[in-house]
C-alpha cells in the first residue's frame, strides 16, 4: 500500500510541475496575435459560440474564432468607417449591429460576414452605445453624440427619438436596468446621469453628485441589477446601488481616474480600463481597486468585456496595442 501511496504521490508531484506554467500563464494578460485594429472601441463574444470574438476598431472589424488568441479583419460592407460599438442578439442567432462614428448603424445577420446600413432616420453622428432588450430582441436603444438617445422596435429599421428631457443630446453612455421597474440610465456628457422610466416615458435626473463629471461609461451588476457603476473621465468611478438615484465616488487604490470602460462579470468583479494606467479589478463592489496588468503591455485600454461561460476570460482593447486576453 506504501509504495502504491509513493508512487501516487510522485505522479501527482510531476503533473503538478507540469501545469504550473499553464497557471502561471492563466494569471497573466496575454497579447492576441494578428490584425491590431488601431483603436479598439468594443468587443463582443457571440452567443453561439464563446470562442467567438467580434472587435470593432477604428481600423475596421476584427474577428477571432479561438477565445481570442489570433485576430484578423473581417466582414464586407463596412469599409471606410469608423466602428464605435457592437452589440450581438443573443435570441436571433447571427445577428449583430455596429454603430458608427459619422456612419449610422450597420446590421449583419449572417455572424458579421457581410453589412447593410439600417436606420436612415436614425440622428446623431457618434453612436456610443446599442442596447438590446433581453425581453424583446426587437427592441434596440442607441445613445449618441448629437441624437441623444433613441428607440427602434423592429430591429433598427426605423427609430423614435426619446431624448425629450435631457438637456443635451451629446449622450455617452447606456445601460438598462431590468426588472419591474424597468429603465434606462444615460450618461450626458458634463451634465450628469439621467434615468428614463419605461413605462412613464420620461427622464428625470439623479444622482446629484455626477451632475458636472464626464460621464465615460455604465456596467449593471448582473447579480444586482439596481447596482450600476459609472465610469468618468478625470473623476474614476461612481457606484449606485439603488438604480441611480444616489451615488457615492469609490476610487481607493485607483491611481487612474480617466475610465474608458467598465465590466462586471457574473460573480460581481468588477473592472476598470483606463486611459494610461492599465486594468484596474475590485472584488467589494467598488469600495477598493488593485491594479491587474501583469503581462499587460499596452496602458491605454478603451474597452473591456467579460465572458459570461465557465471560462471566465477578460479581453481588452487597447489604443494602438491590439487586444489582450486573461483566463481568470
Amino acid at each position: 500500500m506504501g509504495n502504491v501511496l509513493d508512487t501516487f504521490r510522485l505522479l501527482w508531484f510531476a503533473i503538478s510541475i507540469l501545469l504550473l506554467p499553464l497557471v502561471a500563464r492563466s494569471a497573466q494578460w496575454t497579447q492576441g496575435i494578428g490584425a491590431k485594429g488601431g483603436i479598439v472601441n468594443s468587443i463582443v463574444i457571440a452567443p453561439w459560440n464563446c470562442d467567438t470574438l467580434f472587435a470593432a476598431t477604428f481600423d475596421g472589424l476584427l474577428l477571432s474564432a479561438d477565445g481570442g488568441e489570433r485576430w484578423k479583419g473581417f466582414g464586407e460592407g463596412l469599409e471606410g468607417h469608423h466602428l464605435r460599438v457592437l452589440a450581438a442578439d443573443a435570441a436571433d442567432i447571427g445577428t449583430l449591429y455596429i454603430g458608427t462614428y459619422n456612419g449610422g448603424i450597420f446590421r449583419s445577420t449572417d455572424k458579421g460576414r457581410t453589412w447593410a446600413p439600417v436606420g436612415q432616420s436614425l440622428s446623431g453622428s457618434d453612436i456610443r452605445s446599442i442596447l438590446i432588450d433581453p425581453q424583446d430582441h426587437r427592441v434596440l436603444y442607441v445613445g449618441s453624440f448629437g441624437g441623444g438617445v433613441a428607440q427602434s422596435t423592429d430591429q433598427g429599421e426605423s427609430w423614435t427619438d426619446i431624448s425629450a428631457g435631457l438637456p443635451l443630446k451629446e449622450v455617452s453612455a447606456l445601460a438598462l436596468i431590468p426588472g419591474k421597474q424597468k429603465a434606462l440610465l444615460a450618461g450626458v456628457w458634463t451634465k450628469g446621469l439621467f434615468k428614463y422610466s419605461l413605462s412613464q416615458k420620461q427622464w428625470d435626473p439623479c444622482a446629484k453628485s455626477l451632475a458636472t463629471e464626464a460621464i465615460t461609461c455604465l456596467a449593471v451588476d448582473p447579480r444586482k441589477p439596481e447596482t450600476a457603476y459609472v465610469g468618468t473621465y478625470g473623476g474614476g468611478v461612481y457606484v449606485t446601488e439603488n438604480g441611480g438615484e444616489t451615488c457615492s465616488q469609490r476610487n481607493k487604490g485607483l491611481t487612474n481616474l480617466y475610465i474608458k470602460s467598465l465590466a462586471v462579470d457574473s460573480s460581481s468583479t468588477v473592472y476598470a480600463a483606463t486611459d494610461g494606467g492599465g486594468v484596474f479589478k475590485s472584488l467589494d463592489g467598488g469600495e477598493s481597486w488593485i491594479a491587474d496588468n501583469d503581462g499587460l503591455e499596452h496602458k491605454y485600454d478603451y474597452c473591456i468585456t467579460v465572458s459570461a461561460d465557465a471560462l471566465k476570460a477578460v479581453f481588452v482593447g487597447t489604443c494602438w496595442g491590439g487586444i489582450y486576453r486573461k483566463i481568470k
